[in-house]
């Protein structure tokens, strides 16, 4: 009443804003979230709320801002009944404008639409506080869920990163920024194309528009410049009503460089086994042939021994011929038997020569043959030495017949009773023997020799290993014989001590024996 012009001119410019608001309520919506959005509401939930008071305020058969005395009470039980407060004033005629009082119906209607007005504006401000309390609330628990997106996000091995629809980066967790070589908060703003080798660009854009993208590897680019392999995946998510992608990255740049060099290492295994095989294959020859030659040297000695009485004998054949001729003893008879006589003598030398050869013949196949024979070849050759040592040499059991090497494994009998020779010899043994058993997939020597030096008994079968003085032996004898055995012939060759002597014990194996000959042989003895 004290200021009627002014409230008149108030109230229809209220009006007036309200009508234009809506009637451009998008507009209005826009502007509201543009300058006074401090609730951060979306433009849909604006325009929503717009329509919402349209409905309130345009009431069928009520004109515009029209408000009177129930309509306010009836707005005050409301805010009762929503606990907004309690109103101590009933009679709400002074607060309803009345203009000039010559019109007192207009002022009635002018006041009902002020009350009306201002009820709405007290309902508007209640619905702006619920909304603040709700936005309140779904801000803490967005601020809840966002340290927990981001205790997650920090506590993986992976490099991870949201970027918007263009492609800039929205977020990274502190791997993808040890990654990529930026701050954390660096990376906020960085293009995916900044973060990606040259060749890489064309697939990953294809590959970013699939929306939920299998891992694949590719090459990235860190600030530095230089690139890293990674593997990569990503996924397309609406965030906070925005369509987002989120990417994972894990740096496998030392897993490559791992695995070229494994790659390198294995294209060139097949090869260095092969040359190690030969290599090792070429030193086997070696020793073995070594070893021929110091046993070629100890046949020399053997042959040696055989040929001394034959070319004895001829020798005194030859120096009788003059006395025999004097006595007048020479006549047809006589140089047939003279002939006859040594030309056996020369053939038994030649036999020498012959079998000295087939010993050492190099075996090019596998053959079958008889364990005795080859005793009784190896004996042969032997036969001068153990004659003039004194020395019995026997055999025991039944024959066995295998599939092997012949003649090597005439050179491991050579080497075995070659050892057993010297040691007896070596330690003067009283009635020296030399026994050969046969069972059933085994041969075994033993002499009476007192056996072998318990020190030494674990290294005889090394190479080059010898107890002889320098220059008497070369300690490969035992060495071939093993590798013979083992290796050539599948078996096994082991030695141990027993109350006489040494034992040495060569065990067949069971696809190399073809059968035993059943019959009870008589023992050899030489």
């Amino acid at each position: 009443e004290k200021y009627p012009d002014v409230t008149r001119r108030f109230y229809e410019a209220t009006l007036k804003g309200w009508a234009y608001a809506f009637a451009h309520i998008p507009e209005t919506a826009k502007l509201i979230r543009r300058k006074y959005n401090t609730q951060h509401k979306s433009l849909q939930a604006l325009i929503y709320e717009g329509e919402t008071l349209k409905k309130l305020a345009l009431l069928p058969d009520v004109p515009f801002g029209k408000i009177d005395n129930v309509r306010l009470r009836e707005i005050e039980n409301s805010y009762r009944l929503l606990g907004f407060g309690q109103f101590k004033k009933n009679d709400f005629d002074d607060m309803i404008y009345s203009g000039n009082k010559a019109d007192a119906e207009r002022l009635v209607i002018e006041r009902k639409w002020i009350v009306l007005m201002a009820m709405m504006l007290l309902f508007v401000i209640g619905l702006l506080i619920l909304n603040w309390y709700l936005s309140l609330r779904e801000n803490r628990l967005l601020q809840s869920s966002l340290e927990r997106f981001e205790l997650l996000i920090e506590s993986t091995i992976e490099g991870i990163l949201i970027f918007d629809e263009e492609g800039v980066c929205l977020r990274a967790n502190s791997v993808a920024g040890t990654l990529f070589r930026y701050r954390q908060e660096a990376m906020r703003g960085v293009a995916v194309t900044a973060l990606l080798c040259p060749e890489s660009v064309e697939i990953v854009k294809r590959r970013m528009q699939v929306p939920n993208q299998e891992p694949y590897e590719t090459k990235l680019r860190r600030r530095d410049g230089t690139c890293f392999t990674a593997i990569v995946r990503g996924r397309d998510m609406v965030w906070e009503n925005q369509k987002i992608r989120v990417s994972t990255v894990i740096d496998i740049s030392e897993m490559k460089a791992l695995q070229k060099k494994l790659q390198s290492l294995n294209e060139n295994l097949e090869t260095k086994v092969a040359e190690q095989v030969e290599d090792i294959r070429q030193r086997d020859q070696m020793l073995l042939h070594q070893s021929k030659l110091a046993s070629m040297g100890e046949m020399i000695g053997a042959i040696a021994h055989q040929w001394r009485q034959p070319l004895n004998a001829l020798n005194i054949n030859i120096q009788n011929l003059d006395d025999d001729y004097a006595e007048g003893l020479i006549d047809a008879d006589f140089i047939d038997r003279f002939i006859a006589k040594n030309r056996e003598i020369i053939t038994y030398m030649s036999k020498t020569i012959d079998d000295f050869r087939n010993f050492f013949r190099i075996d090019k196949t596998k053959e079958s043959f008889s364990i005795k024979e080859a005793i009784e070849t190896t004996m042969a050759l032997q036969h001068a030495q153990l004659l003039k040592r004194d020395i019995t040499l026997s055999v025991e059991g039944e024959d066995i017949f295998v599939t092997g090497y012949r003649h090597e494994f005439l050179q491991v009998l050579l080497n075995l009773i070659n050892k057993a020779v010297d040691q007896l010899h070596k330690k003067w043994v009283q009635n020296p023997k030399i026994t050969i058993r046969l069972k059933e997939d085994a041969l075994i020597l033993e002499d009476n020799a007192g056996g072998i030096d318990p020190k030494i008994i674990d290294r005889i079968f090394e190479p080059y290993f010898t107890t002889k003085a320098q220059g008497e032996g070369t300690g490969l004898g035992l060495y071939i014989a093993k590798v013979i055995i083992e290796k050539n012939l599948g078996g096994r060759l082991e030695a141990r001590n027993n109350i006489r002597g040494a034992l040495f014990e060569i065990t067949f194996p069971k696809e190399a024996i073809i059968y035993l000959k059943q019959r009870a042989a008589p023992a050899l003895e030489s």
